[in-house]
């Protein structure tokens, strides 16, 4: 930038160019330019890509052109979605041998049977058959129906296969010279029955194992459903002591409260469930005398008068006071009695001499009767601890108590047999315990 004030400035006025009016004047130029052969209009023309490359979405091709194209390419196709038909394959299954010795043996060995449990297998009866070594009226003469049973269930799976493509399965039996006979049967039946036997043990205990655990299985469902119906009645008869108990304090009556089930009639539910009008309603005339002559639909609490409220009040608190009487605990002295000194402890004293005079009580023969004074109040609480604590105490209280008052100056105060002191009144019990 240079100074204008300066005299070496030039000043160059530099303006921008009007794109838009230049895109303007070719655009009019180009109408002006088509009107001349053919007039069409600019908005049906289809607008030019911003991009130099071009952004229009093509076609996809479809599976069968896409498929022709790589064939024709050489490329093998598979499409996996699909099944395929099935084709025979070209490797053939391996070749089964048979033992017709074994075969004959077990044949020998369940007819033989008088109560047989298992059937013969039935490839192995149609293996003998197809090698002549049986015929088809000794299986019909000599086996049961279990054993025809399995015969015609492996025939018709055979039937299935060679239906369905797949053919008998391919086998060959060991050499042989000759069909034995019925001597030779019987060497064979002796070589392989402790093989036999041996199978059908081993497959009886499994059948055995498999029953125990379908009973088990068995006992245990039945036993989680008699533990569920034991659970459902408990809590069937807990909802029903439930509502009873909520239905009897609402005024149920009792012919009901001791019914096994509960009353659904529509006086009782209405009865039970509603609410009981205390505040909103006044007194009336007859509430205190008559309390039926008030509101009859409404179940109102009686109202009682101050005095009778006090009598509650007082009744309730003396039979609490009997049922729950206070009993306070014994003084306990941790040492002996005899190690206590009167004048330090004088409560010590007054407890030693209460009991040797109980202990004399207690010594009297059984014709001597004991007079005790009258006195002009009732036991203290602590003669009656007293008196319930000497009845399970042994009698070494009684002789440390002896030996505690002789050589004392209380000694020649004691009282004589037949008379009561009392050294502790009420209110000094009281504040000791």
């Amino acid at each position: 930038m240079t100074d204008p004030s300066s005299p070496y400035s030039i000043q160059i006025s530099v303006e921008e160019p009007d794109t838009y009016a230049y895109m303007q004047d070719d655009e009019d130029a180009e109408y002006e330019t088509d009107s001349d052969h053919n007039e069409i209009d600019p908005a049906s023309q289809i607008p030019r890509p911003i991009s130099p490359t071009p952004t229009e979405i093509l076609e996809d091709p479809s599976p069968e052109e896409i498929t022709a194209n790589l064939h024709g390419l050489g490329i093998k196709i598979r499409d996996f979605a699909l099944h395929d038909e099935r084709r025979a394959t070209k490797v053939q299954p391996a070749t089964e041998i048979f033992d017709p010795f074994r075969g004959i043996a077990e044949f020998e060995y369940h007819v033989r049977q008088k109560a047989p449990r298992y059937s013969i297998a039935g490839k192995t009866v149609r293996r003998l058959i197809d090698l002549k070594w049986i015929t088809e009226s000794e299986v019909e003469e000599r086996c049961n129906a279990l054993d025809r049973e399995a015969l015609k269930r492996y025939d018709e799976k055979v039937a299935q296969d060679v239906k369905e493509g797949r053919g008998v399965y391919p086998w060959r039996s060991l050499r042989w010279a000759n069909v034995p006979n019925m001597d030779q049967r019987m060497v064979y039946l002796m070589n392989n029955i402790y093989v036999l036997a041996t199978f059908d043990g081993i497959r009886g205990q499994l059948e055995e194992r498999d029953r125990m655990e379908e009973e088990m299985r068995e006992q245990a469902e039945e036993d989680k459903r008699n533990i569920r119906m034991v659970i459902e009645q408990e809590e069937a008869q807990r909802m029903e002591d439930r509502f009873v108990g909520s239905g009897s304090q609402h005024g149920v009556p009792s012919a009901i409260e001791g019914s096994p089930l509960p009353d659904t009639s529509p006086e009782f539910v209405s009865e039970a469930t509603r609410k009981r009008p205390l505040d909103d309603v006044e007194e009336g005339p007859g509430d205190k005398e008559y309390p039926e002559e008030g509101r009859k639909g409404d179940a109102k609490r009686i109202r009682s008068s101050p005095e009778l409220e006090a009598d509650l009040a007082t009744s309730q608190s003396q039979s609490q006071r009997r049922l729950c009487p206070f009993v306070p605990p014994p003084k306990q002295y941790p040492a002996p009695l005899s190690s206590y000194d009167p004048k330090v402890y004088p409560e010590a004293a007054s407890v030693i001499n209460h009991r040797k005079q109980l202990y004399d009580q207690l010594a009297t023969t059984p014709g001597e009767t004991v007079s005790v004074p009258a006195s002009s109040s009732p036991p203290t609480c602590c003669d009656v601890i007293m008196d319930a604590g000497e009845e399970s105490s042994t009698s070494s209280c009684g002789s440390s108590s002896s030996s505690l008052g002789s050589g004392t100056d209380e000694e020649a105060k004691k009282p004589k047999r037949g008379e009561s002191k009392r050294t502790l009144s009420r209110t000094q019990s009281f504040a000791l315990l």
